[in-house]
This record gives structure tokens, sequence and C-alpha cells, in this order.
């Protein structure tokens, strides 16, 4: 015979199912998967732009490297590119 472990949804942790979950009524944080806030107020997000924790994209600080999509290079878009596209 097979026995099902029972995983809770809300929490991940097995043992229950997430309607009898002790963290039911606590706000989760999707960044980090922590109770009792959520990703506005998380102190563990990640920057997608430099890769460091403690802040998110808009607020960071570092400046962005951009790369051209028609050349390849960096430092600039492919609008701006003074390479002629080919197709």
């Amino acid at each position: 015979t097979f026995v099902i472990m029972q995983v809770c949804y809300n929490c991940g942790k097995a043992g229950h199912v997430a309607r009898d979950c002790d963290h039911a009524n606590e706000q989760k944080c999707y960044s980090c998967g922590g109770f009792g806030h959520i990703q506005k107020g998380c102190e563990k997000v990640k920057c997608y732009r430099c890769g460091e924790i403690g802040h998110v994209a808009v607020q960071c600080s570092k400046a962005s490297e951009v790369n051209c999509y028609n050349c390849g290079k960096s430092g600039h878009l492919a609008k701006e590119c003074t390479i002629e596209a080919t197709a």
C-alpha cells in the first residue's frame, strides 16, 4: 500500500492541508515565501537588475548596461544603432 503525504499549499510543509495551516490568516510574501509581510516590505527581495538583496529593479541605483539587438554591442539600443540592419 502507498501512503499519500499531504503537503500544505499555503506553507509547503507536509502533514497538513491549507485549511488547517497555522499560517492561514497571515500575509505571505511572494518574494521570499515568508509570512507576516508582503513583497513590498520584504527585506530579502532581490533586484533583477544587479542581483543584490534589499531592493527591486525600479529602486536600483546601478546603471543598467543596454545591449543593441541590431549589432549585438553594448552601450546603445537598436533604434540608436549606426550600423544598418541586415534582413
